[in-house]
């Protein structure tokens, strides 16, 4: 991978450099790049870095061979990474665009009939991959996830389920383990443990939440606080289900309920229930 520079006082192209690695410590991004004309190892002088408010001078450059491993079909893009002002400090956001080069560019986080200004942003979540079908959440020191601003990943960070220990970044299990239970309460998937990957909740749908040690944003560890307690989660979807208390009753359920049981009354956190939904209910006039 190759980047250019570009030149601020111009806003022309710059030089050409050498990528000689990008990283992402909590959500936030960083690309470490050196001049073509060093051999790029010599960290503690050839090595220079972009982040934050300076990442939009870089024009990242890669190319993708063919399948086959002919010239004739392969594919240069070209990706640019803008911070966005004004974004959560829990998560940083960024615009991030991509084209092949001499075409249109065009937002990784494409949400149709949205102006520009109005489109989510991305974040990075690094050294974790998650599986795009069921959400499911594997360590992976290598891999860096990509997450657009109203998804279920993004909503997470935000709602203060991070899978590191905030202090030092360290990945924690039990932080993880909560990370991995939000993916699932927020998109509704009940049975995902159970071969049944529906969501059942539709966009925009709020819903209140807690979690046994308080670790989520505005959380604390009563269960028994939320008075209309719809599910105990883990990573594997619901651990118990309370069908009255659904956030869109209108959404059938199959039959049986894939062998899920209703909770507990009063309601208690289980050895893998840790985070609890309700329905949302409006602070009183």
């Amino acid at each position: 991978m190759t980047g250019v520079l570009m030149d601020p006082q111009t806003s022309g192209t710059g030089g050409a450099v050498r990528i000689h690695s990008i990283q992402a410590e909590g959500t936030r991004f960083t690309v470490n790049y050196c001049p073509m004309s060093s051999d790029c190892i010599d960290t503690a002088t050839q090595v220079l870095q972009l982040r934050e408010e300076n990442l939009h001078l870089l024009r990242l450059r890669v190319s993708l061979p063919a399948d086959d491993g002919g010239p004739e079909r392969a594919a240069t893009f070209e990706v640019t990474v803008t911070p966005r002002l004004g974004a959560s400090t829990r998560v940083r956001g960024y615009d991030v665009r991509y084209r092949e080069v001499t075409g249109p560019w065009r937002p990784h986080c494409d949400l149709k009939g949205v102006i520009a200004s109005d489109r989510d942003a991305t974040s990075f979540l690094p050294r974790l991959r998650i599986n795009s079908v069921n959400a499911a959440v594997e360590s992976v020191p290598t891999w860096t996830t990509i997450g657009c601003g109203s998804g279920a990943i993004v909503t997470c960070l935000d709602w203060g389920y991070v899978p590191w220990n905030p202090d030092t970044g360290v990945y924690d299990p039990l932080r993880s383990h909560l990370f991995g239970s939000c993916l699932q309460a927020k998109r509704a998937a009940y049975f995902v443990g159970r071969g049944d990957l529906k969501s059942y909740t539709r966009n925009g749908t709020r819903i209140n939440k807690r979690d046994q040690f308080g670790l989520g944003r505005n959380a604390n560890g009563q269960v028994e606080e939320l008075r209309t307690l719809e599910a105990l989660w883990s990573p594997q979807g619901a651990v118990c289900l309370n069908p009255e208390n659904r956030r869109v009753p209108d959404i059938a359920l199959p039959t049986g309920m894939r062998g899920v049981p209703p909770c507990a009354r009063p309601p208690r956190w289980t050895p893998t229930g840790k985070l609890a939904t309700g329905t949302f209910t409006p602070a009183p006039d």
